[in-house]
């Protein structure tokens, strides 16, 4: 999950929090000012659309049975 997060982030697609300081002030402080921000958001949104395979679940299990087989 943290490289995956820390891929998402390096592409502007997302923020990361690490662990040590993720807590309820922290994650309230980063909504709080990204609600703010809608065209940083929509931004985000965009560019994490292109991160991602709309098949890729399928693509997967496509794979496996094909292993078993």
């Amino acid at each position: 999950q943290y490289f995956n997060a820390n891929a998402f982030e390096d592409a502007g697609a997302g923020w990361v929090i690490g662990q040590e300081g993720f807590t309820a002030r922290a994650l309230s402080a980063r909504l709080e000012a990204l609600l703010s921000l809608p065209s940083t958001l929509a931004l985000a949104a965009e560019k994490a659309k292109t991160m991602g395979k709309a098949d890729a679940a399928s693509a997967l299990a496509d794979a496996v049975i094909a292993v078993a087989r």
